[in-house]
């Protein structure tokens, strides 16, 4: 295997509409531990999280637990291959439109790529693997993966902003209608009681605020 450039994967993070870091996360699956450790430095990048698995079995449980930018499977791994793995990650809806790069060491026999691609891979990687290639696959699935989250995150807000907006008219209409029935309420026993009640504006012409209905009834004079 070549190796590996450093600091030359360019999938740098954004920052979302809640101005944090949009962390990504890379799968990566392979039965050979050398191939990990080699991917492993190939994909490292600020922002980025690279999970290393080293079956299939294990590549699921990792995505029945987590949500990946893009996903790398070895295509020749023993009990569960790429091509078991990326169809259960093909049939399940929370992972059906994650990016699948299969690596393989087989011949570019037109047999295996349209398997691959058939199960849901939407690129190859052929190994001895180029890092730079790698690199520029991963990092254009990585940004592509970060926009998202920051459409997604933004909407969340947004959502979040207007029922924040509605609760507080909400609550503002419901201290509104409650002034409105105590006034009601103060106003009907003031009628109500044998005396002559008025109130007056503090300021001149000194206009009438308040004048209780039954004047007229108890002095005789309209009010």
């Amino acid at each position: 295997m070549t190796e590996p450039e450093k600091n030359s994967f360019v999938a740098e993070p954004r920052l979302s509409a809640r101005n944090g870091p949009i962390p990504a996360k890379i799968l990566a699956a392979d039965d050979d531990p050398h191939n990990l450790l080699a991917l492993e430095e190939i994909l490292q990048a600020p922002g980025c999280e690279v999970v290393l698995v080293r079956s299939g079995e294990e590549a699921l449980r990792q995505i029945l637990r987590e949500d990946f930018a893009v996903i790398l499977l070895d295509v020749q791994m023993p009990r569960m291959d790429g091509y078991e793995v990326a169809k259960f990650i093909r049939g399940r809806s929370r992972s059906t439109r994650v990016p699948i790069i299969f690596l393989t060491a087989y011949s570019k026999d037109e047999l295996h790529v349209f398997r691959g691609y058939t199960a849901g891979a939407v690129d190859y990687v052929f190994k001895p693997i180029e890092p730079i290639i790698l690199q520029s696959k991963v990092a254009v699935f990585v940004e592509l993966y970060r926009k998202t989250e920051e459409i997604r995150r933004q909407s969340e807000l947004e959502r979040d902003l207007l029922l924040e907006n509605l609760r507080v008219r909400g609550e503002k209409l419901a201290a509104e209608q409650a002034l409105r029935r105590a006034q009601e309420r103060q106003e009907a026993i003031l009628r109500s009681l044998p005396v002559v009640l008025t109130s007056r504006a503090t300021a001149p012409p000194f206009p009438p605020l308040f004048v209780s209905d039954n004047v007229e009834r108890l002095t005789g004079f309209p009010p």
